[in-house]
């Protein structure tokens, strides 16, 4: 069972540094499309932590990694 806090402790935790990424990454995208960005790739951590190998990296090397914005 997951615990439904650890969205919160993450986007405190990660969101500027990732939408900060994320709006780097390209010009083209806005505060808001950062902000998508970031919660689906925390949600998507949350329901499947197991894929994250911490002796590969630090856990926001990985959520930077894995963020996508279309």
């Amino acid at each position: 069972r997951k615990d439904p806090v650890i969205l919160i402790a993450l986007l405190e935790t990660f969101a500027d540094r990732i939408a900060g990424f994320v709006r780097q990454k390209s010009a083209r995208c806005d505060a808001e499309t950062a902000y998508d960005a970031v919660v689906d790739v925390l949600l998507a951590y949350a329901r499947t932590p197991e894929r994250y190998e911490p002796h590969q990296g630090r856990l926001v090397t990985y959520l930077t990694r894995a963020v996508k914005t279309g």
